[in-house]
């Protein structure tokens, strides 16, 4: 929201924009508070590598297969 008033010319901060929303009861459309709670549903997988002693580089490689959906709507470009 500062980068788009700010482009058409609005010269104000982020404290500016957050006292106003909260003023004009507005939210963003971030994700709530419950982002960290674990689903019951969900497969709990095992640390394979919990009793692994790593004595030497290229031992244990790994990877990160965390997926961000792209979003259709954008705030600023």
């Amino acid at each position: 929201m500062t980068v788009y008033l700010n482009r058409l010319g609005y010269a104000m901060n982020r404290k500016r924009i957050q006292l106003l929303m909260a003023r004009m009861g507005l939210v963003g459309l971030a994700p709530g508070p419950r982002t960290s709670r674990s689903q019951p549903e969900h497969t709990v997988y095992p640390y394979l590598l919990r009793d692994l002693v790593i004595a030497r580089p290229n031992h244990v490689w790994t990877t990160d297969i965390t997926y961000g959906a792209p979003s259709v709507r954008r705030c600023h470009e």
